[in-house]
């Protein structure tokens, strides 16, 4: 069997290039499959996008041309990532080439909802046309089949390796850790102003706590100048993009992620630090809730609901004993819905057909 994956260059950072790379170091081998890669997409100016798609897509075509394949899969977001993606299937339905539509954007509602009736259209007779829609969860099951209902979608969690490693809980002193692109839709300015609140409402609550931000974006100054502005620095740690080399180093020196996105699909930084018994604290957006279960592996919240936020952080915060036990809740969801193992073997089926 052979496969061919398209989509983000390793260069990219996010979630969908930290699928597009489990994918490709996993094993193949071992289940008979060659699996072969050819980016579509780096970053940059528009033009250099648009010269870096065209040199990839002779590329494809050249392969797909000396090679017989039985998929290409297709990793997409929403809008450039669409229109790639769909001149690369119209490519290869032409040729009656397999594809495989692995949908990971957290915007692709918002991308339909702002499009043309023309768009919509073509939208839609994208997922018709491809072999298999993979969704990250039900939600998301439910919105492609309302827009394509002759679409063939199946579910396929993100997953991580186990690490076989937890994180430590301290009575004395905790960490909260956000991981993720600093950019508006991720909500990091609402837990800053949330910390804002809370050390107004009293400082002692925040005594020997820390909140890293990990990651890179446009809002990163902004973020940096509310914590300046309102005398929060003591308390917000920047530490910038973490690569994966590092990724095992930091979740362990943290003890809870919060993530106040306003969407998502599946975000891998959750299932991340699921994996290393990290309780949650979180928004109800995308397939969130298929990870995290309000009140037993961490807290969801409405996006905005700062004050929510702020409650939920004084009590994970207050109550150690709360925190083991969300902790071990995480690992046991972690170890029956989204080890890497399940995933592998479940994408190996769609392959099989």
């Amino acid at each position: 069997m052979k496969i061919l994956t398209i989509g983000n260059s390793p260069k990219v950072h996010g979630g969908i290039t930290s699928v597009i790379t489990q994918i490709l170091k996993y094993d193949w081998n071992s289940k008979n499959v060659k699996m072969d890669f050819i980016p579509t997409y780096e970053g940059g100016s528009n033009v250099h996008k648009l010269v870096y798609f065209y040199k990839q897509c002779k590329l494809i075509k050249k392969y797909l041309k000396n090679n017989k394949v039985d998929y290409v899969h297709m990793h997409i977001s929403h809008y450039g990532s669409f229109y790639r993606a769909n001149y690369i299937m119209d490519y290869c339905v032409k040729r009656k080439i397999k594809t495989i539509v692995h949908l990971h954007s957290s915007e692709f509602k918002v991308f339909y909802n702002s499009s043309s009736k023309s768009l919509k259209t073509k939208i839609c007779f994208f997922f018709e046309k491809a072999n298999v829609v993979i969704a990250l969860g039900d939600q998301w099951k439910e919105f492609i089949e309302s827009i394509s209902p002759k679409s063939n979608v199946t579910i396929l969690n993100n997953s991580v390796d186990n690490p076989h490693k937890l994180v430590i809980h301290d009575k004395n002193k905790m960490n909260f850790l956000y991981m993720g692109v600093l950019v508006k839709r991720k909500g990091v300015i609402d837990l800053l102003q949330a910390i804002d609140i809370i050390n107004k409402k009293d400082k002692s609550i925040l005594k020997n706590v820390v909140f890293n931000i990990a990651g890179d974006g446009e809002e990163k100054s902004k973020l940096i100048k509310f914590a300046e502005d309102n005398d929060i620095t003591k308390y917000v740690n920047f530490i910038g993009w973490v690569d994966d080399n590092n990724k095992e180093k930091t979740y362990l020196n943290n003890n809870i992620l919060i993530l106040p996105s306003y969407n998502e699909g599946l975000p891998m930084c959750i299932l991340e630090a699921m994996s290393y018994g990290m309780p949650i604290i979180t928004t109800d957006v995308g397939s969130i809730k298929e990870a995290v279960v309000n009140d037993k592996n961490g807290f969801i919240f409405k996006p905005g609901e700062i004050d929510k936020m702020v409650d939920y952080i004084i009590s994970c915060i207050s109550n150690y004993d709360l925190r083991i036990k969300m902790s071990n809740e995480s690992k046991e969801i972690f170890l029956t819905k989204f080890d890497s193992n399940r995933f592998y073997n479940k994408l190996y089926d769609i392959y099989k057909g």
